[in-house]
């Protein structure tokens, strides 16, 4: 099982606010990441793919800084 991270040009309060109006049951965990206007999301490459496709819709809210293996 890979595990990765993507870091994402929005916070983490954003993040969790779209997340939750989308009804998203996200199986990874999202955290502040060092700079204050962005976050970590970390699971499954799966999940992180999907993820990432899923934010892909909104590409005024975000933009996608990094993927990694972690």
């Amino acid at each position: 099982m890979s595990i990765y991270k993507a870091r994402i040009s929005t916070s983490i309060d954003n993040l969790n606010i779209l997340t939750k109006e989308c009804g998203l049951d996200s199986r990874f965990l999202t955290s502040p990441a060092i700079c204050k206007d962005t976050s970590e999301v970390v699971g499954k490459q799966q999940d992180i793919m999907l993820f990432i496709g899923f934010l892909a819709n909104y590409e005024h809210f975000y933009g996608l800084e990094h993927v990694s293996k972690v």
